[in-house]
C-alpha cells in the first residue's frame, strides 16, 4: 500500500505541473493535499483506532480526489487574477464562484463513500467513514489554508500551455469526428455490458496480502492440505434429522470440500464387521512392544549389513528386471540412499557405525510401536458401540 501511495502521489505531481505550469501553484495543492491526508489520518485514529488492509486504502483515494478541490479553487484564483482583480479581491471571488461548486463536489463524494457504512464488511464500512470524512476535511482545507497560502503567492505572468493547445486540438478532432465518437462509445458500453456479468467479488482477505510474505505462503500449503485446512467450521445440531440436513446443504456449496459428523465416526455393519476383528485379534495375538536398545554387538551389525546387502541385490534385480513398474522411480530413490549409507559405514568404524544403524533404526521405527499400540486398541473391540462411546476428544 506504501508503494501505492507513493506512485500515485508522483502521478499527481505530474499532472499538477503540466496543468499549472508553476512550481509555486504545485507546493499550494500539495501543502493543501498534505494537510488534510494529516488530519483525514488523525480522524481515522480517534474514530476507528485502527487501520486494516482495506481502509488502509483511503490514503490512495484522498489523494486522487482530495487534490482536485485545491487544484479547481486555485486555478478559479489564477484565472481571476488574470483578469485585472487585486490579490485578496480574487480570493473572495474564487471563492464565492469556485465554493459552492466545490461544497457540492464534497458533498456528494461523502455520501458515496458513507454508502459502504451498512455493509457486513468492517474494513468497507471503515472505508467508507474515513474517505467520507476525509473528503469535508478537504473541503474545509482547501477553503481555509488555500486562501492562506495564496497571500504568500507572487502573481506570475501566464504562459501559453501546450496542453490547453493540444487538448483544444483533440476536443475539434471529437467534434469533427462526432459520428465515430458516438461509435466508439457505444461500443464500449456494449462491451462492458456483456463482460459486467463476469465481475465476481473476491471476498478472500488473504489475495490482499504479500503474496511472497512467508506467512502467507505457510497459510497457502496449509489450505493445500484438506484434512489441515485452517478454513472450516463448526456447527451444532438438536437432532440426527437436523444433522443430515446441514450435510446435505453444505455439500451443494461449491466453497466446502468435505463434511464430517460425528455419526461419521460411528462404523456401520458393526455386527458383520466384529467377527472379521475377532479373526485378526487371534491371528496377530498379543503385541509386546519394548523399547530398541543401541546395537553395540559386532555380530549384530554384521548381520544387520548383511541384510542390507540382499536388499540392495533385491532392488537391482527389481530395477533389472521391471523397468516399467509404477514404483521404480521410488525404488531408485531407495538404492541410492542405500550407496550412501554404505558410503558412510565404510568411512566409520564398528562405534560409529553402530551408532549410525541405531539412529536409522530409530528413525524409521520411531512410531511403528504407537502404530502398533493403535491397531492392538482397534482389535480389542468386542461389542458394538454409538456415538455416546466414542472418546471426549
Amino acid at each position: 500500500m506504501e508503494y501505492a501511495s507513493l506512485i500515485t502521489s508522483v502521478m499527481v505531481v505530474i499532472v499538477l505541473f503540466f496543468a499549472m505550469r508553476t512550481v509555486r501553484l504545485v507546493l499550494a495543492v500539495l501543502l493543501c493535499l498534505t494537510l488534510g491526508l494529516i488530519l483525514t489520518a488523525a480522524f481515522a485514529t480517534a474514530a476507528i483506532g485502527h487501520l486494516n488492509v482495506i481502509s488502509i486504502a483511503f490514503a490512495v483515494l484522498y489523494i486522487g480526489l482530495g487534490s482536485d478541490f485545491a487544484i479547481h479553487f486555485l486555478l478559479r484564483h489564477r484565472e481571476v487574477l488574470d483578469k485585472g482583480i487585486q490579490a485578496k479581491g480574487a480570493v473572495y471571488e474564487a471563492g464565492g464562484v469556485a465554493g459552492g461548486a466545490l461544497t457540492a463536489c464534497a458533498i456528494t463524494n461523502a455520501i458515496g463513500f458513507y454508502a459502504f457504512i451498512p455493509t457486513d464488511y468492517s474494513g468497507v464500512a471503515e472505508l467508507g467513514v474515513i474517505s467520507g470524512t476525509g473528503m469535508l476535511i478537504s473541503l474545509l482545507v482547501t477553503l481555509t489554508i488555500g486562501p492562506a497560502i495564496l497571500r504568500y503567492i507572487p502573481k506570475q505572468p501566464e504562459t501559453r500551455s501546450d496542453t490547453k493547445i493540444s487538448l483544444s486540438k483533440f476536443l475539434q478532432v471529437l467534434f469533427k469526428w462526432h459520428k465515430l465518437t458516438y461509435i466508439t462509445i457505444l461500443v464500449g458500453v456494449l462491451s462492458a455490458i456483456v463482460l459486467f456479468p463476469q465481475l465476481r467479488f473476491d471476498y478472500n482477505l488473504l489475495n490482499m496480502q504479500d503474496p511472497q510474505g512467508k506467512a502467507v505462503k505457510t497459510f497457502r500449503e496449509l489450505l493445500a492440505e484438506v484434512d489441515n485446512s485452517p478454513w472450516h467450521a463448526d456447527i451444532l445440531s438438536n437432532n440426527r434429522q437436523e444433522t443430515d440436513r446441514l450435510v446435505r446443504s453444505l455439500n451443494d456449496l461449491p466453497e466446502v470440500k468435505n463434511v464430517v459428523t460425528i455419526f461419521d465416526f460411528v462404523p456401520t455393519e458393526q455386527e458383520k464387521k466384529l467377527p472379521i476383528i475377532a479373526e485378526m485379534a487371534l491371528t496377530a495375538g498379543p503385541i509386546m512392544l519394548s523399547t530398541p536398545s543401541a546395537v553395540n554387538n559386532e555380530k549384530v551389525l554384521m548381520k544387520q549389513r548383511e541384510e542390507l546387502d540382499k536388499l540392495s541385490i533385491t532392488l537391482d534385480q527389481f530395477i533389472a528386471e521391471k523397468p516399467n513398474h509404477p514404483v521404480l522411480i521410488s525404488a531408485r530413490t531407495l538404492k541410492n540412499s542405500l550407496a550412501i549409507l554404505f558410503a558412510r559405514l565404510n568411512e566409520k568404524n564398528t562405534t560409529d557405525s553402530s551408532e549410525l544403524l541405531h539412529s536409522l533404526d530409530k528413525d524409521l521405527l520411531l512410531t511403528l510401536p504407537i502404530s502398533l499400540q493403535r491397531m492392538q486398541t482397534a482389535i480389542e473391540v468386542s461389542t458394538p458401540f454409538n456415538k455416546k462411546g466414542l472418546p471426549t476428544s
